[in-house]
């Protein structure tokens, strides 16, 4: 066990070596795919080419010989205000670099649908590649649909996550007339969707964490902050804590609930969650636990009275660990004078 440090407001410092196992992880970031329905630049005129180089399409990259065709009004887009199609008058490509966690798995979603699909019956069809692998290569048939009932239809790809990945599209069609593309999303398979809130709690009363989280299979446990971002895992029961007692339950669940019998005047507290599934990790922002109350007041009632002296008089005397009211692991007559002066000073 590590003790408290004698300075009165030092950081706690807990028990370390009790064969917890640390994890880190990135927090949630549903979608990491910026204009994805390709609103950026919004253009004021039925349809205009974007060439290789340009970069005014926010986060994509343009390549091939005659490039795209960003389109607003010339057809209906799947979603939003614009779409587009890969061919402008051949083939061409849009990729993006995107910032993923490593070896989480991802859904990769888009909308395909034919360039102009009543003046070309022709099949449309694209690849798509990620971190420079080809994951899919869907068609769509133009029969049946119009400029004003493009039929858009709804592709999903599972990919893994390197930490850095290329998404690239490329038209496998020739000629002037190619796949549309609208309404592209990554989605990890596990997120949290409501973070834990900070709370505040009476020194000895409880305290309540919970999270939302979004995925197939998921497990959780929570984990609190030894020292600055150095966290452990902890179970259900007591906590490895020197500045009283914390007793857990629900440390594998989505909700975390706290008994506290805490020394007076220590300092905020931080835990988190790491959600896990069968694909990938992801931890919560930390959340803050903060002991309400001043010092003085040793019971907890809310007001600093003579029922809190003997209360602390009582402790005092039969050597309980909440007497330890300068939190240098050992209670003493240093304990009753801090005591006695913070009660003269009152809260």
């Amino acid at each position: 066990m590590v003790y408290l440090p004698q300075a009165r407001f030092a950081h706690l410092w807990l028990s370390i070596g009790l064969g917890f196992m640390c994890c880190n992880g990135a927090s949630a970031q549903p979608d990491p795919i910026t204009n994805g329905g390709f609103e950026i630049p919004a253009i004021s005129v039925p349809n205009a080419v974007m060439v290789m180089g340009n970069t005014t399409m926010t986060g994509w990259n343009i390549g091939g010989t005659s490039g795209i065709d960003l389109v607003r009004t010339l057809w209906q887009p799947a979603a939003g205000s614009q779409s587009i199609s890969l061919n402008w008058t051949s083939a061409s490509t849009i990729a993006r670099v995107i910032s993923t966690t490593p070896g989480m798995c991802y859904t990769l979603s888009f909308r395909i649908a034919a360039e102009s699909p009543a003046v070309e019956p022709l099949i449309r069809s694209m690849r798509v590649r990620w971190g420079g692998v080809a994951v899919a290569e869907p068609t769509f048939n133009p029969a049946g649909h119009t400029n004003a009932n493009m039929g858009w239809r709804l592709e999903t790809v599972s990919v893994i996550g390197t930490g850095s990945d290329e998404l690239r599209f490329e038209s496998t069609t020739s000629g002037a007339y190619g796949p549309a593309l609208d309404d592209v999303h990554l989605t990890p398979v596990v997120y949290v969707s409501v973070q834990p809130s900070s709370t505040t709690a009476c020194r000895k009363g409880t305290a309540e964490f919970s999270i939302t989280a979004a995925g197939d299979e998921l497990g959780y446990q929570w984990q609190l902050e030894t020292a600055s971002e150095q966290w452990i895992n902890f179970g259900d029961g007591a906590l490895p804590y020197n500045g009283g007692t914390i007793i857990a339950s629900g440390a594998t669940t989505t909700n975390l609930h706290l008994a506290l019998n805490v020394l007076p005047g220590v300092p905020p507290i931080r835990f988190r969650c790491a959600v896990t599934s069968s694909c990938g990790s992801i931890t919560s922002n930390p959340a803050m636990l903060t002991i309400a109350g001043c010092s003085a007041d040793f019971n907890c009632d809310g007001i600093s009275d003579f029922f809190d002296y003997l209360d602390f008089v009582d402790a005092f005397s039969s050597d309980d660990a909440s007497a330890d009211f300068n939190r240098d692991g050992i209670i003493d007559f240093f304990d009753y004078l801090d005591f006695v002066d913070a009660f003269s000073t009152g809260c």
